[in-house]
């Protein structure tokens, strides 16, 4: 639920726009949580003779857990079982981006050997989901207290990000340094993140499409509840990060997040 400008308001609407990519013969890998989602992507690809593959359907994931820096996954597919799949990329929501990567490279296979190809091992998915690592999505980085740096910049995303942190932090450990663009709906995030820290650090963005961060303090502490964060506004993401460094202590987490440009000046000062 993000760029309405160009997609629509509903994910009907946004669905729609990004079946735009469906091509005749080719298959399409689809992970969309939601039934009519589902079948509403499969006649499209019906219609346009390209055959559908829904990971909701087509993969159980029978396990996972998650740790500060890594995290494992057990899957069935229709072609085999895998247990103990292991990422760097941490998060809940990541045990669906993994079944969709490893059903498409077993489809992949199926296709190159259908075409006499030499095919690539299906083991090689256990060794690239080792190797892989987003930069920025969750980016758990060396040290105590940890710091970590994350992208998300929508609901949705800033949401799961709360709910990974969660899972592997205690709440009175946590502390957030938010900055976020000014035409962002956060929806439910700020009632989510009052509750799932000790502190909260709001800053300006170092753009002209940043929201202000007294604008931001207005709007966590409208959500605020006794128990909930402390909120406190910093002049710039440079002093978020020295507000924060007086704060931390051993065993705590810094969670860095709300824009790429967040990150992205968040580390010239760390």
């Amino acid at each position: 639920m993000d760029h309405h400008e160009h997609l629509g308001r509903t994910r009907a609407k946004i669905l729609g726009e990004k079946l735009g990519i469906v091509r005749q013969d080719v298959p399409l890998v689809a992970n969309l949580g939601v039934k009519h989602l589902v079948e509403r992507a499969r006649k499209r690809c019906e219609e346009l003779s390209a055959p559908f593959h829904s990971v909701r359907d087509e993969v159980m994931i029978k396990g996972s857990s998650i740790s500060q820096s890594s995290m494992s996954i057990d899957l069935r597919t229709p072609v085999r079982m895998y247990e103990g799949l292991k990422t760097r990329m941490i998060g809940l929501h990541q045990t669906g981006n993994v079944a969709t990567a490893v059903r498409t490279c077993e489809l992949l296979a199926q296709r190159w050997r259908n075409k006499g190809r030499h095919p690539f091992p299906i083991g090689a998915v256990r060794k690239g989901l080792s190797n892989a690592l987003l930069p920025g999505r969750f980016q758990v980085l060396p040290g105590d207290p940890r710091i970590i740096l994350d992208v998300s910049h929508n609901e949705e995303s800033l949401l799961a990000s709360l709910r990974t942190l969660a899972a592997v932090s205690p709440r009175l450990n946590n502390v957030l340094l938010f900055a976020v663009q000014g035409h962002k709906e956060l929806g439910m995030f700020p009632s989510r993140a009052v509750r799932s820290a000790r502190e909260i650090i709001l800053a300006p963005l170092g753009t002209s499409r940043g929201a202000a961060a007294g604008d931001l303090e207005s709007l966590f502490e409208n959500v605020s509840a006794p128990g909930g964060a402390g909120i406190r506004r910093a002049g710039s993401i440079r002093a978020a990060i020295g507000m924060a460094r007086k704060s931390l202590q051993k065993g705590d987490s810094l969670l860095v997040f709300g824009s790429h440009f967040t990150v992205e000046e968040a580390t010239r000062h760390l």
